[in-house]
């Protein structure tokens, strides 16, 4: 088909690279709402550590809007009708990406992921030189002990160094033509890399200068509910030709960090401190908002969420959990279908007398009923342990305290599952809450969140909290 008519082409996308996919959720005037998603490819080591091949990245990108085009209906010859438009994109990538660009502008190394871990060294280094007073607590997945401990594994990297930026940074910065002035560092991810101030959300160029290391190298920071640029063609650069042709004139909203894009595509809002959401995704998460100046027990990690402070704990294997135990003993049975076996048999167990603790077999002699229930209940039970670091994380009286939480994520869907993590919730005096969101992005948080902050730059939503009233409704549990 080479025509589609002006209100069903795309005007919002939200575009996510994970550890596992790149997924590409897309809107029009119409209202209708598009997902798609091809795995992750990339993955690689640099010196033992883990990281990403970013050559990979317009590839799988384009695989995804091919995917859109073809389920508006378009033949091959016409994929571009899906995009011509006046139309906002927002990056969301996993959070700690560490790029270097060198002076050429090409990519000097693969992007370092948050799993590449190793930088304790030089972690205790920056400690010591009073770092954390200016930067927040430092770890060593962040950008700038990363990039210190690169650079004594291979110093000559240090004559080379043009740009240090993030995986969406550098992506926002390809798309709008390599030019200089939207080459930015987003504070959503930024922030949480050491190399920002926390309060002040510039450049932390003391705390760079005593590390040894050039300012001058970091783009300048750029708010993350700000427009770095437009997209803009400029030929095949990385690859990035065969879509920012596409997309020539879209505006690029600055990217959010996974964590920040979940938090708004599950219905968090700008100064709701009385809502914690719990994700039950591929990594379990219950986040809450802060102030930026609020005292906090530690216990949680700090993120941004545009001028709050987002707090989150997780429990990292949470999905993989689950995955793991399909993949192992599930038989090719869906998640439903499993699902419904655990409540069942959740339901008969708790009708029958209790069982002599010294007859209950071992995991493996378990039906497999029995088994996803175990699992299902141990998820929710870790998970509670985690909703209470984040209920206890902050100490200030003066911040309300949190009275619902909401549910959210694939594996909530489970019946069991949600009726153990209410009764918790219940049981702490909090009301209990689920998405309702409906469609593709139903449980596709992240992407949600990009594609939320898109329809605000492009003029869907007059502000955020409209966007999320009406995309993120919400249903309470009794």
């Amino acid at each position: 088909m080479g025509r589609i008519e002006r209100d069903k082409r795309l005007t919002a996308l939200g575009i996510e690279l994970s550890t596992t996919a790149c997924s590409i959720g897309g809107r029009n005037a119409a209202g209708e709402e598009f997902y798609a998603t091809v795995p992750m490819l990339g993955a690689t080591k640099w010196n033992d550590m883990s990281a990403f091949d970013l050559t990979e990245v317009p590839g799988m990108i384009r695989a995804c809007l091919v995917n859109l085009a073809k389920q508006l209906g378009l033949d091959e010859e016409h994929y571009y009708l899906a995009f011509a438009g006046n139309g906002a994109l927002c990056m969301v990538v996993r959070q700690h990406d560490m790029v270097l660009v060198g002076n050429d502008g090409k990519l000097l190394m693969p992007a370092l992921s948050w799993q590449a871990n190793q930088a304790t060294e030089q972690v205790q280094e920056l400690k010591a030189q009073g770092a954390e007073a200016v930067v927040g607590p430092i770890e060593a997945r962040f950008v700038l002990p990363k990039l210190l401990l690169a650079l004594k594994l291979e110093s000559g990297l240090r004559e080379q160094i043009r740009y240090v930026m993030t995986t969406g940074d550098w992506i926002n910065w390809i798309m709008a033509g390599m030019m200089s002035r939207n080459c930015r560092l987003s504070t959503s991810d930024a922030l949480c890399n050491g190399l920002l101030g926390q309060h002040t959300k510039l450049l932390a160029k003391e705390v760079i200068k005593k590390a040894g290391l050039d300012p001058r190298w970091f783009p300048e920071p750029i708010l993350s509910d700000r427009i770095v640029g437009k997209v803009q063609y400029s030929g095949d650069d990385f690859g990035f030709g065969a879509v920012s042709c596409w997309l020539e004139g879209w505006q690029i909203c600055a990217d959010l960090g996974d964590n920040h894009a979940t938090a708004l595509g599950t219905g968090l809002v700008d100064g709701d401190l009385r809502t914690a959401f719990a994700s039950f995704g591929t990594s379990g998460t219950v986040t809450r908002l802060c102030s930026p100046g609020a005292q906090l027990a530690g216990k949680a990690a700090c993120f941004e969420f545009f001028d709050w402070r987002l707090l989150l704990a997780m429990l990292a294997d949470c999905g993989a959990r689950w995955t793991e135990f399909k993949a192992k003993y599930a038989d090719g049975k869906s998640d439903g279908e499993l699902s419904r076996l655990a409540m069942e048999f959740e339901a008969a167990h708790q009708a029958s007398p209790a069982e002599d603790a010294s007859e209950i077999p071992a995991f493996d002699d378990l039906p497999l009923p029995a088994q996803a229930a175990t699992i299902q209940k141990m998820i929710g039970r870790e998970m509670a342990g985690v909703l209470n670091i984040v209920l206890r994380e902050v100490l200030d009286r003066d911040t309300p305290p949190i009275e619902k939480v909401v549910m959210t994520g694939g594996l909530i869907q489970s019946e069991l599952l949600r009726g153990y993590f209410t009764k918790v919730i219940q049981g702490l005096g909090l009301q209990a809450f689920v998405s309702d969101r409906q469609g593709p992005l139903a449980t596709q948080t992240g992407v949600a969140g990009g594609l939320i902050q898109a329809l605000v730059a492009n003029g869907t939503f007059p502000d955020r909290k409209a966007a999320v009233q009406a995309l993120c409704p919400l249903r309470q549990l009794g």
